[in-house]
């Protein structure tokens, strides 16, 4: 069955339980990986619902001082579906909107739009709007526009709005990676956005998809000598054949690395998730269907947001929810 790859449910995990470093992806790895060590999966509870209709490629952020969570997503606008010249509906228009969550994403208020009323917002699964938090709890939000301007076909821009108000209301955006700015005149893709305090601790972690003949799968590997040589890469995914999937990493505060990935070798698309300790050891989730995933870290606690291809029916639109993941304590 063909997949439809304009209209998604958005979804919120949160992973309960136990890093700082360095996320990378689209590695590719010629050192063979070592075992991964057998452990107790997490648990999944009840997914709730928190926004419906026509959301896609959320990504998610934690305040480091408050702990509030933040779920970014771009959101077709109703009644905004042209008609084509061939008869057939064309894409609709997009905004940016970003919801906040002070319960540690087990409910979130209504959202607020982020971007400005006439941008042209884009939004793929390898270029979504990004959230993040500064130290000091204001919120950034980056995401694609494309420029009307530019002929014959226009280009995409990046786009960067801040709230300081804990996401109430967001200022007027700033263009990054125009022509402006760079001298050329280029499109922009596969962004990303890191707010982060002076000083992390000179150790990277690094998690990544290979597509080697060789040695395809998903990768974690850790550098306690601020990148000057990485220990043995772990397999957190590894099969004869592995298709391209995202692969996002983040850090909590006792030094465990959280990853989140896609495993695409079925029917359906599946997300994963997995916590490798400062002894090497990982635990992963049972997997579960999704796409283009994203984690965040609040204290002791991973969150998860990822987007649920629908099959087929494209009049459905999608949504947003929640889902707790518990993990048992390593022995």
């Amino acid at each position: 069955m063909a997949k439809n790859l304009n209209t998604f449910t958005l979804s919120l995990s949160v992973l309960l339980l136990m890093g700082i470093g360095l996320a990378t992806a689209n590695v590719w790895a010629e050192a063979a990986p070592t075992a991964q060590a057998a452990a107790a999966p997490l648990t999944l509870s009840e997914s709730l619902t928190v926004k419906q209709e026509g959301g896609r490629n959320p990504t998610v952020a934690v305040c480091p001082r408050s702990r509030t969570v933040y779920l970014a997503w771009t959101q077709e606008i109703p009644g905004t579906v042209p008609q084509g010249k061939d008869g057939k509906k064309a894409d609709p228009r997009l905004e940016v909107r970003v919801a906040r969550s002070d319960d540690g994403g087990r409910s979130f208020a209504p959202p607020v739009v982020a971007s400005a009323p006439g941008d042209r917002v884009e939004s793929y699964t390898v270029s979504p709007t990004q959230v993040a938090v500064g130290p000091k709890g204001e919120v950034y939000v980056l995401y694609g526009h494309q420029d009307p301007e530019f002929k014959p076909a226009g280009r995409s821009v990046l786009r960067l709005v801040r709230s300081e108000d804990g996401g109430k209301r967001f200022s007027a955006p700033v263009e990054i990676g125009t022509e402006s700015v760079e001298g050329v005149q280029t499109s922009v893709g596969m962004l990303n956005l890191l707010a982060a305090p002076n000083g992390s601790k000179g150790r990277l972690h690094a998690a990544w998809y290979t597509g080697s003949e060789r040695q395809p799968g998903v990768f974690y590997a850790r550098s306690d000598d601020e990148g000057k040589g990485f220990s043995e890469p772990i397999a957190l995914l590894s099969d004869d054949w592995i298709p391209y999937g995202d692969v996002k990493l983040a850090l909590d505060a006792k030094d465990n690395a959280w990853v989140a990935f896609e495993d695409r070798r079925g029917e359906e698309d599946l997300i994963q998730a997995a916590r490798i300790g400062p002894d090497g050891r990982a635990t992963l989730a049972q997997a579960w269907p999704g796409t283009g995933p994203d984690v965040a870290v609040d204290g002791d606690t991973a969150i998860v947001a990822w987007g649920t291809q629908r099959q087929g029916d494209e009049e459905t639109g999608g949504g947003i929810g929640t889902r707790a993941l518990s993990l048992p304590l390593s022995p």
